[in-house]
């Protein structure tokens, strides 16, 4: 299964799980990358919202999160 079918699946079993692991993920990846976005331009408010970048390493991040909470390998 791929990243995109795991979050839909994800997101069908349990939302607020899915909310949860997502906030968290986004906590790690701004500690990681405090300055400068994963694309590597400035990491203000307005380009973090829209990067694809930087989106795509949450989502993978909370993917990781989730199944380790609900012990899914």
């Amino acid at each position: 299964m791929n990243t995109k079918e795991k979050i839909k699946t994800y997101k069908e079993q349990n939302i607020a799980e899915w909310i949860n692991s997502v906030n968290e993920a986004c906590g790690f990846i701004d500690d990681r990358y405090p300055v400068f976005c994963p694309c590597g331009k400035l990491a203000t408010g307005l380009h973090i919202s829209h990067c694809s970048k930087y989106r795509k390493l949450v989502e993978t991040e909370a993917v990781r999160i989730f199944e380790q909470r609900n012990h899914i390998k």
